[in-house]
């Protein structure tokens, strides 16, 4: 594209048209392109910019140079730039807060607003340019709050179930022992009954006839 007499390429969306971004400190969006002219020996030259989104102001939207105190500032997004991948804004896209209509997402967005993250951190300055101003603002921040309850009851819930199954399978542990123990208990006092009988003495004759001499052996009879 042809602006201003040089060759522009901005590289701050994908191909699809999603933005690579991500929110910074301060609630900054930063997004990376690059500008190509041509230089003095006919040659294309290519040169980093950066513009830095204001959640709440898209009328503010600063673009700078980007140096190496950029690229240290943005570590995360400069290197997603580079890679030609996206990032998206950290938190809950505003399109899925439930407390508002998709027309008033779309209004939030054009104003540099992609969650509800942002809006719940739009400065005093720029609050007065929101639709619904400190109101709205203050909504995100009680959803912002429940949904931090919510997702702690969630994790402690979570942990309490992890907790009850090892018990659950302990318990099992123990109660599959003792009918092992059991068992082998049983095998040994059998074992035992059985080693006994075969120790015992031979019965005793009862009264009767008394038992007749064998014949006389001839050997012994010569």
């Amino acid at each position: 594209m042809m602006q201003n007499g040089a060759f522009t390429r901005d590289l701050s969306t994908m191909p699809d048209g999603s933005p690579v971004t991500q929110q910074a400190a301060g609630g900054m969006i930063p997004r990376f392109y690059k500008n190509y002219k041509r230089g003095r020996n006919g040659g294309i030259v290519a040169s980093e910019y950066v513009e830095i989104l204001m959640p709440g102001d898209s009328k503010s939207s600063p673009v700078r140079k980007v140096t190496d105190t950029i690229r240290h500032q943005y570590p995360n997004q400069y290197a997603a730039f580079l890679r030609g991948e996206e990032l998206s804004p950290e938190g809950t896209p505003v399109e899925m807060w439930p407390h508002i209509n998709a027309s008033l997402a779309r209004t939030l967005k054009s104003m540099n607003i992609f969650t509800v993250e942002q809006l719940a951190e739009v400065p005093d300055t720029a609050v007065g340019n929101l639709m619904g101003g400190r109101g709205l603002r203050d909504r995100a921040k009680v959803y912002l709050e429940a949904s931090k309850n919510t997702a702690v009851a969630d994790a402690l819930e979570h942990e309490r179930q992890r907790l009850q199954d090892q018990v659950t399978f302990q318990q099992n542990q123990t109660a599959d022992l003792a009918a092992k123990l059991a068992a082998m208990e049983r095998e040994m006092e059998a074992l035992r009954n059985s080693a006994g009988n075969d120790d015992a003495p031979a019965p005793k004759r009862g009264p009767g006839r008394p038992r007749s001499n064998p014949p006389p052996d001839d050997n012994d009879a010569a």
